[in-house]
């Protein structure tokens, strides 16, 4: 890109990675998810438990904590965002005040 065309400040994310680190998922892990979300499934339970569908989620709830709280895509996105919609984002917000998302970016 030229000088007269730089490239936006989203280019210097691209290939971005986050260490979400390591989970060894137990069958005591799967049957707890599966008494949290009152799911009784059958399959969920036992020495050989299937993980329930949206199990994965918790898995990487620390992981997108990061992703979300990292201070350089905080600031790209609340740049973008508030640019291009009067709404306010929870990471653009102060503490305190109400947010509202749109349905769709």
């Amino acid at each position: 890109m030229s000088q007269d065309n730089p490239p936006p400040p989203q280019a210097a994310l691209i290939g971005r990675r986050w260490d979400g680190g390591e989970h060894l998922v137990t069958a005591a892990d799967i049957a707890a998810f599966a008494q949290a979300t009152d799911d009784t499934n059958p399959r969920y339970a036992g020495d050989a438990p299937v993980a329930p569908p949206m199990f994965h989620v918790r898995l990487m709830r620390d992981l997108l904590f990061l992703i979300i709280e990292d201070p350089a895509l905080t600031s790209t996105f609340c740049a973008s965002f508030t640019a291009s919609t009067t709404r306010a984002s929870p990471a653009c917000s102060a503490p305190g005040s109400a947010s509202a998302w749109p349905g769709s970016f």
